[in-house]
């Protein structure tokens, strides 16, 4: 069967009903063109190749052709190429409603998205080395064609209404796989992300909102690996832990100083002093980082903060504390921990559920960062807020009580900054809100928990 497309003798020539002709090699592939696909198609509108059965056949396997074509050129001259045919045969589909999800040539149309994208991503990363081959390649005039490309192949693979084709009958990896490759290449994930994404202002800002934020943290919850993404765009690099380690070990070094002069005794006290010094190293950094911001989880320390309203609110609960066995107790704290994470992979896995060969260990596994992450939340929320209102809260809750008063003094405390915290009642405390955040925020707003605020 006629391939479809083919280059020779300076040319490249198409061999189908309703695209025919020869196009010059030089003038082809030359990006300072300005509209060069409006001219490549003069098209008669009276035919439609659903109505050719050759025409079909063919395009159905465009994709692959293209990829093997013999180019007599340098290796930016064949990206270049590659790139262009994609394109053209991309605008073919949509002008004949070729890329119709019945359509028989989606396939195709997938495989021409990411060769358009990973093509041109390719002639980027030649043209900043400046490579003598790369020296027709501009800058400028590869920038005006790729974001459409980049946007259209990452929407296809993000759109959940497009996963099932992401299986190895159409050679295509998970989705997440292939949004890998988008970013880092074809090689893998081991390199550095694509230099458009590292060295460019919008190639950093699709980076950060559309791949950290919007994708991994809020479409697939992988926290670790928006994290791994972070640590490429924050440019600094060791120098944003070397800030971190700088002002922290001030705080450790004249610790002991330090709670002699707020006359502070015990580890506690200690510890509750460095994990305020981080919550406030961590604040400063967020606000001059919305990628920082985000691995926070800032929706789910709201949801967290939120659930403490109820416990905080309701007398009941803290005259039953100090009468809960300590079986009971372990029991109770395991119970609200569980729940909430059978909740969070129960969210993932339902997000999650149109994504191909997707293991049952792949949600658990994200749900139980994210717990982690909220459990942290819960006891660092409950700690401010005990240490600071505790013992005015146990006054209101517990006016004209003896007995509550009696249990709970013989309940393990330990000295906090300013109040005198019980330990049984912050985890138990933290364990409820953690629980109660979780499910309220997410009804409430009907987003992941990983979302922005």
């Amino acid at each position: 069967m006629l391939c479809p497309v083919e280059i020779n003798a300076g040319q490249v020539s198409f061999h189908l009903e309703n695209l025919q002709g020869q196009i010059p090699f030089r003038e082809f592939i030359d990006f300072q063109i300005q509209t060069p696909l409006e001219r490549l198609l003069c098209l008669p509108k009276h035919r439609n190749p659903n109505h050719s059965l050759d025409d079909l056949l063919r395009l159905q396997k465009v994709h692959q052709a293209i990829k093997v074509l013999p180019i007599d050129g340098t290796e930016a001259e064949n990206m270049a190429a590659r790139y262009w045919l994609a394109a053209l045969f991309l605008l073919y589909f949509r002008l004949y409603q070729l890329d119709r999800a019945d359509s028989l040539c989606r396939k195709a149309w997938a495989h021409l998205l990411k060769l358009r994208c990973t093509s041109l991503l390719t002639l980027y990363t030649m043209s900043k080395k400046g490579s003598a081959e790369a020296n027709s390649l501009r800058e400028k005039d590869i920038l005006e064609q790729l974001p459409v490309a980049l946007r259209e192949w990452r929407t296809f693979c993000q759109e959940p209404q497009n996963h099932f084709l992401f299986c190895a009958e159409y050679e295509l990896g998970s989705p997440e796989e292939e949004i890998w490759r988008i970013i880092h290449g074809e090689e893998g994930t081991g390199r550095k992300p694509h230099a458009f994404f590292l060295q460019t202002c919008q190639g950093r800002e699709v980076l950060r909102r559309r791949f950290i934020s919007e994708w991994f943290l809020n479409d697939r919850y992988a926290w670790f690996s928006a994290c791994r993404l972070c640590c490429h765009y924050w440019r600094p690099g060791p120098k944003l832990g070397i800030i971190v380690l700088s002002l922290f070990l001030p705080v450790l070094a004249f610790l002991p100083q330090i709670r002699a002069f707020f006359s502070l005794a015990g580890y506690f006290q200690t510890l509750q002093l460095c994990l305020f010094g981080f919550a406030a190293i961590a604040v400063v950094i967020a606000y001059g980082s919305e990628s920082f911001m985000d691995l926070l989880v800032p929706r789910l320390w709201a949801g967290v903060a939120v659930g403490y309203v109820p416990v905080l609110l309701t007398q009941e609960i803290w005259k039953t504390v100090p009468r809960l066995s300590g079986g009971f107790t372990v029991s109770c704290i395991v119970v609200s921990l569980t729940l909430s994470c059978l909740y969070l992979r129960w969210e993932i896995g339902n997000r999650m559920r149109q994504t191909p060969n997707l293991t049952l260990g792949v949600p658990l596994r994200r749900a139980s960062v994210l717990l982690m992450i909220g459990v942290i939340a819960a006891l660092v929320i409950g700690l401010a807020i005990l240490d600071g209102v505790g013992e005015s809260l146990i006054e209101v809750h517990f006016s004209g009580d003896s007995i509550s008063h009696t249990l709970l003094s013989q309940e393990y405390s330990v000295q906090g900054l300013r109040s005198k915290i019980y330990l049984k009642m912050l985890l138990i405390f933290a364990a409820i809100a953690l629980l109660l955040g979780v499910i309220l925020q997410i009804f409430w707003h009907e987003k992941p928990v990983t979302a922005s605020v």
